[in-house]
């Protein structure tokens, strides 16, 4: 019968060194990794937060003063101005507005805007986005933003609170659901 060589205690002790910076040294490879994909996505993060949006009539006078007193212009319209501030350009550009009240006025996209570009919507104006005389808030219409910055991760700007959500990174494609309808999902070939 053979017997086993387990060694001396200087051979446990440089196998066991041996697993210690094996282990050691896969934990600083990994948190160095982590460290660069946080500080990726902050930055991702930051160039999205240069896009905005902004909404208002589109005539400089929306009112004009009659003999009767003042009175809307029948043709004014919405503009909606997206501009891109950050450094790079911006894809799959869509916008959606509505009244205040929720009544859809339309929804505009573009393709890209690039680096430091504004683009402008107009839609046609509904009774109901017309502030009243003396309001401080010449508009009342909200425009839902949604865009994919050069990585291909997808974000939304929700005009409540002008908040910015991340719909999904790139090579991750969610299924829809009531807070991220059909549309906001991209379908990817196969």
């Amino acid at each position: 019968m053979a017997t086993v060589q387990w060694g001396g205690a200087a051979e446990w002790f440089g196998a066991t060194a041996a697993a210690l910076a094996f282990g050691a040294t896969s934990w600083a490879i990994w948190s160095a990794h982590r460290l660069r994909l946080k500080e990726h996505d902050e930055g991702m993060f930051d160039e999205a937060l240069k896009v905005t949006v902004a909404v208002g009539l589109g005539s400089e006078y929306a009112y004009v003063e009659t003999e009767r007193g003042k009175e809307r212009l029948p043709n004014s319209k919405v503009n909606v101005t997206v501009t891109n501030g950050g450094r790079r350009e911006i894809t799959d550009v869509r916008v959606v507005v509505t009244s205040m009240k929720g009544s859809p006025l339309g929804t505009g996209a573009t393709d890209f805007i690039q680096a430091g570009q504004p683009v402008l919507f107009q839609f046609d104006a509904i009774e109901e986005v017309y502030a009243p005389f003396g309001s401080s808030v010449m508009v009342r219409a909200l425009a839902m933003l949604t865009f994919e910055d050069i990585s291909k991760t997808r974000w939304r700007r929700t005009p409540e609170d002008d908040r910015l959500v991340r719909l999904h990174r790139a090579n991750r494609q969610p299924k829809p659901t009531a807070s991220t309808p059909a549309t906001d999902v991209q379908k990817t070939g196969a």
